[in-house]
């Protein structure tokens, strides 16, 4: 099982506001996704369900990776 977190201010709240968030992802194993996708998606292939799975991984890391160097750039104060 793997999981990730962020903290982050939240831009949209009034300046006086200093509320934060927590955000928790968490994985099942990577088998048991791929089971589950084959009867969703009713595929017989788990070589190309575990690929789509690994491309939908990747993509959320860097979705999270550029997010997290967006607020260090513009000058954020929280770290993850």
């Amino acid at each position: 099982m793997s999981s990730a977190f962020s903290s982050h201010a939240q831009p949209h709240l009034p300046d006086y506001a200093d509320f934060r968030t927590f955000s928790v992802r968490v994985c099942a194993p990577t088998e048991f996704r791929v089971r589950v996708m084959m009867e969703r998606l009713g595929r017989t292939d788990s070589d190309t369900v575990r690929e789509e799975i690994e491309r939908f991984d990747a993509a959320r890391a860097r979705i999270l990776l550029a997010s997290m160097s967006s607020r260090r750039t513009h000058g954020s104060t929280t770290s993850c």
